[in-house]
């Protein structure tokens, strides 16, 4: 019913982003990637990735990928996060989507 309309997208994922930090007790500066989804990104900005990585309070230099798929980009994102740890590139990573449609 609009109650969200004035956050953008970065905006909301910065604050699930933290939510998802805090919720398991890992520490921030150990996520070493973090990989967004997002579709419709008309009027965010530039990298809303980064706007996340930065709205959430994490090291500037956290690595971050934007995925723009239309359909499941935020599982996407979950399937690139596990591919890098299973290849033994990373070892922390935050993967989800985040949309503003109100």
């Amino acid at each position: 019913m609009g109650g969200l309309s004035r956050f953008t997208a970065p905006h909301l994922g910065s604050i699930a982003l933290k939510g998802a930090i805090q919720a398991s007790h890992i520490n921030k500066d150990d996520i070493e990637e973090v990989y967004v989804g997002n579709v419709v990104s008309s009027g965010i900005g530039q990298a809303p990735d980064r706007q996340v990585v930065l709205g959430a309070e994490l090291d500037k230099r956290t690595i971050s990928t934007l995925v723009n798929k239309v359909c499941a980009s935020g599982m996407k994102t979950v399937m690139l996060g596990a591919t890098s740890i299973r290849a033994g590139e990373r070892s922390v990573i935050a993967a989800g989507g985040m949309e503003s449609m109100s």
